[in-house]
């Protein structure tokens, strides 16, 4: 039987000069119950090589290029731990955060997720934002939660169909399972992760279609639980606006919003939407993107 209580899985993609910082945020803070796996995800910039000589302890494994979802699967699957913490590698894991999550697993073995904070800072490494934990059944951000092995199996790990909102497609699936899952979900007020947010614009117009289309696929997949749920289908819809407005989709974005005000219409924001999408959107476009 394994000793091994948490298996930490960083997915990576030609991420040489960062995957490095992630390492020692959580190697820094692990001890013999804890494993870090490394999944490539093909890379071609020579991470393989400069994880072989500079983390050799590290549990490394490549695949063929097939996404980050694909990736994380492949991580689970290897993994030793009762407990996974998916964390991305250009991210941080707060100090202290794996003290916190194995003391709480000793503690309460009925438990299967672990909700965590996310501190959101910007390229000049302001704190622009931290998400708490109040909410236990509200979406997280990857390394701002910690689940048991077998539940996230169980409820069918990520969907490698998707390259963006996997996160939002695991959490709607959680969350479809009802209030009756409470009891077993702790949420921790200290620890999580460190995000960077990125406002490159040439990397956000490169994957905003990508973004489109994965908003458009989560829509048509939860269906019944988007019409049961009226705040998050609009909230997901008017995402789904803006996405088609800043790849050019003009007129898709329109007939969102004009859907959004068909289905909700004291939902006052989509007529400001609507309203920027029909005058001038190419302004508009500079005035909210810079680009």
């Amino acid at each position: 039987m394994t000793d091994i209580l948490l298996s930490i899985i960083i997915p990576t993609y030609n991420r040489k000069d960062s995957i490095g910082r992630s390492l020692d945020s959580v190697i820094q803070q692990a001890n013999k119950q804890v494993e870090v796996i490394v999944v490539d995800d093909g890379s071609t910039d020579g991470t393989e090589t400069f994880i072989e000589q500079q983390y050799p302890r590290i549990r490394y494994f490549y695949q063929e290029n097939a996404g980050v979802c694909a990736a994380r699967n492949h991580g689970a699957n290897m993994a030793n731990g009762q407990f996974l913490y998916f964390l991305d590698s250009d991210d941080l894991m707060e100090e202290g955060t794996l003290s916190i999550l194995l003391n709480s697993i000793k503690q309460d073995s009925s438990l299967m997720l672990f909700i965590l904070p996310a501190l959101i800072f910007s390229t000049r490494n302001e704190l622009i934002q931290k998400i708490k934990t109040e909410n236990v059944l509200a979406q997280r951000l990857t390394g701002a939660f910690c689940i048991e092995k077998d539940f996230f199996i169980q409820i069918g790990q990520y969907d490698e169909k998707l390259r963006f909102s996997e996160n939002s497609d695991l959490f709607i699936r959680i969350r479809s399972l009802g209030s009756d899952l409470k009891p077993y979900i702790k949420a921790l007020t200290t620890g999580g992760v460190n995000i960077q947010k990125d406002n490159n614009i040439d990397r956000k117009a490169k994957y905003s279609k990508i973004k489109y289309e994965s908003l458009k696929y989560l829509l048509k997949k939860h269906a019944k639980y988007f019409k049961n749920h009226p705040t998050h289908d609009r909230s997901f819809r008017s995402t789904l606006a803006f996405q088609a407005f800043y790849i050019d989709r003009y007129k898709e974005a329109r007939k969102i919003s004009l859907s959004i005000i068909k289905n909700y219409p004291f939902f006052w924001k989509a007529y400001k939407y609507l309203f920027i999408f029909l005058l001038f959107p190419s302004l508009a476009k500079k005035y909210y993107y810079g680009g």
